[in-house]
C-alpha cells in the first residue's frame, strides 16, 4: 500500500519526483483506505488537501460496496464555524472498533 505519511507530512505540491512516482498509479480508494488504517479517520477536506480527492463519499462507497473490504466505517456529522463565522456540517469517516 501507499505510505500516506508522505502526503500528510507534506503538501502535495511539495513532493519530490520520487514521492510523486510512488503515488502516481495508486487508486484513490486505496489512498483513502490506507489513511483510515493509519490515522483512524478522514474528512473531505483532508482527502482533498492530502490526496486531491474531491468525492470522498464515492471512494468510501467503493471501498465498502465495490471492493467489499470487510471493515466498518462510521460516518459522524461534525458541525463547526467556517471562515465566515457561519456554522457548517460535514462528514468525518472513521473506522469502527
Amino acid at each position: 500500500m501507499v505510505d500516506s505519511t508522505i502526503l500528510v507530512e507534506k503538501k502535495y505540491w511539495m513532493l519530490s519526483d520520487e514521492e510523486l512516482e510512488i503515488i502516481k498509479g495508486t487508486p484513490q480508494w486505496v489512498m483513502v483506505l490506507n489513511h483510515l488504517y493509519k490515522y483512524g479517520s478522514i474528512t473531505g477536506n483532508e482527502a482533498k488537501e492530502y490526496y486531491g480527492i474531491s468525492r470522498l463519499p464515492a471512494r468510501i462507497h467503493e471501498i465498502v460496496h465495490v471492493h467489499k473490504i470487510p471493515i466498518n466505517i462510521k460516518v459522524e456529522p461534525i458541525t463547526q464555524k467556517n471562515r465566515f463565522g457561519k456554522y457548517t456540517t460535514f462528514a468525518k469517516y472513521s473506522l469502527e472498533e
